[in-house]
């Protein structure tokens, strides 16, 4: 009868080995090659970019509140007309 013991210490190792380099080998080509370094233009350009963006949506948003103020003052405009006078110039 061979021994049971050392037989299972060697092929529990041998696993392990395999499955080690296996696992290695896998992460190696995973891994993502270094990002480039940026250019300072290419920021710079991004800066001024993120700055027309947020001045357009300040105009934007001023745009919207002339409109909300503009249907608020045409309702009340209409609730205080009477019903059979025309809303346009005389």
């Amino acid at each position: 009868m061979p021994p049971i013991i050392p037989l299972a210490i060697i092929m529990c190792s041998s696993v392990i080995v395999i499955v080690t380099i296996i696992a290695r080998a896998f992460t190696q080509n995973r891994r993502l090659p270094p990002a480039p370094p940026v250019d300072v233009e290419v920021l710079r350009r991004l800066e001024r970019i993120e700055q027309l963006v947020e001045s357009v949506v300040i105009e934007q948003e001023r745009i919207g509140e002339s409109n909300r103020f503009l249907v608020k003052l045409l309702a009340a405009r209409s609730e205080a007309a009477p019903a059979d006078a025309p809303l346009g110039r005389e």
